[in-house]
C-alpha cells in the first residue's frame, strides 16, 4: 500500500508515527491572494513570500475574533483540515510529478504545514523530512 505513489514503510521511515506528525485541526481558507488585503495586519498568519503551496491556509485559532469576522466577511471559509511538521521547504523540484499535490500550504520558517486533505499532508510531511535528511523520493505513480 502507498500513500499518492510513496510506499507506506518510507513514510515511517521517514516521519515515524503519523499521528505525531500529522494533527487536524480548523483552517482559514482565502481563496484569492487579493483578498488578503481585507485582512490587514492579520494577512501575516498565512505567512509569506517564502511560504510554499497553492492553497491560502491559516489555522482559525491565531486568529482573534475581530479578525477572523473580517477574513469571513472577506471571503474566507472555515474548514476541517490538517496541520503536520514541515522542517525543510523548497519541494518544488520534488513536487513536479506529484500531480494530486494540492491545497496545502508550508512554512519552512516556523516548521508548519497545513494542508485540506490528510494524504496530502501526509505526503508533504514525509518530502519535507526527506529534504531535510537528504534523501531522495520517487513517484511510483508518475504521469
Amino acid at each position: 500500500m502507498d500513500i499518492l505513489g510513496i510506499p507506506d514503510y518510507q513514510i515511517v521511515e521517514l516521519i515515524g508515527d503519523v499521528d505525531q506528525r500529522i494533527r487536524p485541526t480548523q483552517l482559514l481558507w482565502m481563496q484569492h491572494e487579493e483578498d488578503l488585503e481585507d485582512l490587514g495586519e492579520a494577512a501575516k498568519h498565512f505567512g509569506g513570500a517564502d511560504c510554499q503551496g497553492d492553497a491560502l491556509l491559516a489555522p482559525v485559532n491565531a486568529f482573534n475574533t475581530e479578525q477572523l469576522e473580517a477574513a469571513l466577511k472577506a471571503g474566507g471559509e472555515i474548514i476541517e483540515g490538517y496541520e503536520f511538521d514541515y522542517p525543510r521547504g523548497d519541494l518544488v523540484a520534488p513536487l513536479e510529478t506529484w500531480t494530486q499535490i494540492m491545497a496545502w500550504r508550508g512554512d519552512a520558517k516556523r516548521g508548519v504545514g497545513y494542508a485540506m486533505w490528510f494524504k496530502v499532508a501526509v505526503v508533504v510531511c514525509a518530502l519535507s523530512f526527506a529534504r531535510l535528511k537528504g534523501v531522495k523520493i520517487t513517484n511510483r505513480r508518475k504521469r
